[in-house]
């Protein structure tokens, strides 16, 4: 819902920088008569506009604010006494021991980032109330602080941004590492396959490879917030019994057939879902390049804004490079229109990724009746 009324608020944004259907009933009075002046003169197209960033005003705020709280700062709240359990329980076990302890300190360090990021996307969300007044003409009074505070509403949205920027960058260099080493795990158990081992070899059970071979570790965007280690309702006695009990089946020789086969296909798995994983580090990549490319769109407008306008040809080489070479009224719509441009694609993407990832998943084979 939330990326379908990201593609219409922003596509919307887009007939309007470049003016299309000008003489049609989207830029015809809105019919607020009986708001104050200048609200009454927002169009219908301004006022589709403006609910669609109230509406973004509104979910995005709450989306980073339980980001913040639900999978960051109560979490967190919890990890001493969760930690001091594990510790009692796992000590018997220094494999597991060892294991339950990294993914407690990957836990911890999820949830901080939970915080950091939800506070950012809380911020970003903030500012779309700036946003929403102004295509109801509020910011020409000054009841929300006119036109300076909905710069400053930007200044704050793009701050809150690059961290988002940043992450995007690392996660899709986590994600290539993990398809990495998807492969090559795949080929130590093709290997065990091929050999008839009913184990494993125990020196490559690092948390990163438990996790691989429990549920294949299918990546997820930082705002997911899935955690996959210890859950505050689970009992941690029964995480550790149920950790032993695999890693036993994984390490202990048992007899029959069965282990070579269960490598086989876990080995296929691990296979077809690195080249998932692949895909979504590019696709990392793409949100980055369209996020970026709206960053420093959105940012020629706060230049040029708070940069007194000189002829091109007066101002200063590194002034006429940010802008582009091209003039503040040039640099301020192409930087507004090529940020709209970019978030209406990237819904999109977000909108097509389920089905084109559902194409990338092996099909069950279908077995074959005489």
């Amino acid at each position: 819902m939330d990326a379908v009324v990201q593609f219409i608020r922003n596509a919307l944004c887009c007939v309007k920088d470049l003016n299309l259907f000008a003489d049609g009933i989207l830029y015809k009075s809105a019919g607020l008569t009986f708001l104050p002046s200048p609200m009454d003169e927002t169009t219908l197209l301004e006022m589709c506009i403006g609910i669609t960033q109230f509406y973004a005003f509104v979910t995005v705020s709450l989306s980073g604010f339980r980001l913040l709280y639900n999978k960051g700062w109560k979490p967190i709240t919890k990890m001493a006494e969760r930690t001091s359990a594990v510790s009692s329980k796992a000590v018997s076990n220094r494999v597991a021991y060892g294991l339950v302890q990294e993914r407690l300190s990957k836990e911890w360090k999820e949830h901080a980032r939970n915080m950091f990021v939800g506070l950012n996307v809380f911020c970003i969300g903030i500012a779309f109330f700036w946003l929403a007044g102004n295509s109801f003409h509020v910011t020409e009074t000054s009841w929300i602080g006119g036109i300076q505070g909905l710069i400053h509403a930007l200044t704050v949205m793009e701050i809150a941004l690059v961290p988002l920027l940043w992450f995007m960058i690392t996660d899709s260099i986590q994600l290539l590492g993990q398809a990495s080493v998807m492969e090559y795990l795949s080929q130590i158990l093709s290997n065990c396959a091929r050999a008839k081992r009913s184990t494993i070899p125990p020196e490559i059970l690092t948390e990163k490879v438990v996790t691989l071979l429990e549920d294949g570790g299918g990546g997820e965007p930082f705002w997911g917030g899935k955690s996959n280690v210890l859950e505050d309702d689970e009992n941690h006695d029964g995480q550790m019994k149920s950790l032993l009990s695999k890693l036993d089946s994984w390490t202990k020789p048992t007899s029959g057939s069965s282990s070579s086969s269960r490598w086989e296909e876990a080995a296929q798995r691990l296979q077809s879902q690195a080249v998932i994983t692949r895909y979504e580090a590019y696709r990392e990549q793409l949100y980055f390049v369209l996020n970026f490319v709206a960053f420093y769109g959105y940012f020629l407008g706060i230049l040029t804004y708070y940069v007194e306008e000189e002829s091109l040809h007066g101002q200063h080489y590194s002034m006429r490079t940010l802008k582009l070479g091209m003039t503040h009224e040039d640099a301020d719509w192409t930087g507004n229109f090529a940020g709209d441009l970019m978030w209406t694609i990237e819904p999109m993407i977000i909108l097509a990724s389920p089905s084109f990832f559902t194409l990338l998943k092996p099909r069950p084979k279908k077995d074959k009746q005489d």
